[in-house]
C-alpha cells in the first residue's frame, strides 16, 4: 500500500509555511546587512534629546534597515525592506535620561500591537543602551541575534 502525496500547490499555499518562508526571508535580508557593515567610524554628536527620529547606522545599506520614534513615553522601531515595512517593536521608553550621559533603558512591549505584526519580536522586554549619541539593542528573529546601532 502506497502512500498518498499530497499536491505541491497544497503545501505552496499553506499560510504556515508562507509566513514560514517571509520570515527566513527576512532575517536573511536583514543579517546579510548587519554582517556586511560598512565599519563607518563617524562619531556622533550627544542629541539634546532622545525624542524623535533615529536610523540604523552600519548596516552597509545605503537605506537604513531599521528605524525608530521616540515620544515622550515610547519607542517605535519599524522593519524597512524598500517598498515592504512592519512594526518590530512598540514598548515604553523612558527620555528622561540625559543623553550626555551613558546608560540604559529597559523598555516593556505592547504585545496587542506587537502580536499583530509577522515582523515583531516575540520578547516581552528589550534592553537599550545609549552612549554618546549610539542607541543600541539586540535584534532577534528565528534564533539570529544581532546589535542594530541607531543615531538620530
Amino acid at each position: 500500500m502506497g502512500t498518498t502525496r499530497k499536491p505541491i500547490t497544497k503545501l505552496l499555499f499553506n499560510p504556515i509555511f508562507i509566513v514560514g518562508i517571509v520570515l527566513l526571508a527576512v532575517t536573511a535580508f536583514v543579517m546579510t546587512n548587519a554582517f556586511t557593515a560598512s565599519g563607518n567610524d563617524k562619531k556622533y554628536t550627544a542629541p539634546t534629546t532622545l525624542i524623535g527620529h533615529w536610523h540604523q547606522t552600519k548596516s552597509g545599506m545605503p537605506k537604513a534597515v531599521m528605524s525608530a520614534d521616540i515620544s515622550e513615553d515610547s519607542i517605535k522601531i519599524t522593519l524597512n525592506m524598500g517598498d515592504t515595512n512592519g512594526l518590530y517593536w512598540l514598548g515604553t521608553f523612558d527620555t528622561t535620561q540625559n543623553p550626555a550621559s551613558k546608560f540604559e533603558i529597559h523598555s516593556v512591549g505592547n504585545r496587542d500591537e506587537m502580536d499583530l505584526s509577522i515582523y515583531a519580536s516575540q520578547q516581552k522586554t528589550k534592553q537599550f543602551h545609549y552612549d554618546n549619541g549610539d542607541l543600541s539593542y539586540e535584534f532577534s528573529m528565528l534564533g539570529v541575534n544581532t546589535t542594530v546601532h541607531m543615531s538620530k
